[in-house]
């Protein structure tokens, strides 16, 4: 079946009235396919085995390498061997790499620790090592702030305000809301259990943009107040979007649905005494020594957990939990 669907296949390339001849193609898979993104994960499935005291995280054709290590010299190394291996490996598989768009940062808890005369390479050619990166739609920086993503976020959605503005005039309110969920809503909504978690004077700043957008919507004063609006319209706010993300990934992780690491994520209460209680099943909210590690759903989630009332803890599955969170969390507006 496999063979049938990528055998045979031509190409060619046209630009105006201009053709050039068909040739054949010899590997790859069809571009816009729904099978090609499955068979091509499967094809650099094999890439972590070539690794040795180094991890990967694959997803599609984007590769993340990462290593720990408290010497800085052994760190490179390690990672230099790696990266070695991986270039072999790529061109063995037939596939290129855009040293180009490769790039790397060092997260480190000593500020001063001094890295400069120290280099990765890949054949020959340097790689840059930059504070800021793009990771799977996420700015990361080498300090875990989300300074650079909630900027970004802020102006994508500053652009997208503009418009709804300008289409009020001619828009009914559910088309507007419609535009909302198109332009606003992803650039809240994702990744944001990650970079939720960042200090209010960040994440007030969109919190801002998305009551300036729901006022608009309804064509409603400046300083209106916001949590009628948000009922009517049935929108969560900024922060409950946040709190409800992390409710997600506790029942997930309480009916066993998340990937295999995070299934172990927390330790239940029954682990830490034994205390015949209500709650013994729950995971044990831990003291965290840092405000960003308090600011964090691993720190958050068990909390959350434990004031979601019985009934709704003891949905059938994540879509129906979900609905019955989200009507709880509306109706308190």
């Amino acid at each position: 079946m496999f063979q049938s669907y990528l055998e045979n296949r031509k190409h060619y390339i046209q630009h105006k009235s201009h053709s050039s001849a068909i040739s054949d193609i010899t590997c790859g898979v069809p571009q816009g396919s729904v099978l090609g993104p499955l068979l091509f994960i499967i094809y650099v499935n094999d890439l972590p085995s070539c690794l040795d005291k180094a991890k990967c995280v694959l997803f599609a054709d984007d590769t993340t390498i990462y290593t720990t290590s408290s010497d800085v010299s052994l760190l490179y190394e390690t990672l230099n061997s790696n990266i070695n291996v991986v270039s072999d490996w790529f061109r063995a598989n037939k596939l290129s790499l855009n040293v180009n768009k490769t790039t790397y940062m060092i997260f480190k808890h000593n500020q001063h620790i001094n890295v400069e005369s120290s280099v990765l390479q890949i054949g020959g050619n340097t790689i840059e090592r930059v504070q800021c990166t793009k990771f799977l739609g996420l700015y990361t920086v080498d300090e875990l702030q989300w300074t650079n993503h909630i900027k970004h976020c802020k102006a994508k959605i500053s652009n997208s305000l503009y418009a709804i503005r300008s289409a009020k005039h001619v828009l009914s309110p559910e088309h507007l809301r419609t535009l909302y969920f198109s332009l606003i809503h992803p650039f809240l909504d994702y990744g944001l259990m990650l970079w939720g978690s960042a200090t209010k004077t960040l994440t007030n700043q969109l919190q801002i943009l998305q009551k300036k957008a729901i006022r608009t919507i309804t064509n409603s004063l400046y300083n209106d107040h916001t949590g009628p609006l948000f009922k009517k319209l049935n929108i969560l706010t900024f922060s409950d979007m946040f709190n409800i993300q992390i409710e997600h990934f506790m029942f997930q992780y309480f009916h066993h649905t998340l990937p295999m690491g995070l299934n172990v994520i927390f330790q239940r209460n029954c682990e830490i005494h034994a205390h015949d209680t209500r709650h013994r099943h729950d995971p044990h909210s831990a003291s965290r020594r840092t405000a960003l590690a308090n600011g964090t759903f691993i720190h958050i989630g068990p909390k959350l957990w434990h004031d979601i009332p019985s009934n709704i803890k003891l949905s059938n599955n994540l879509r129906c939990f979900s609905r019955r969170t989200k009507r709880l969390r509306i109706q308190s507006y």
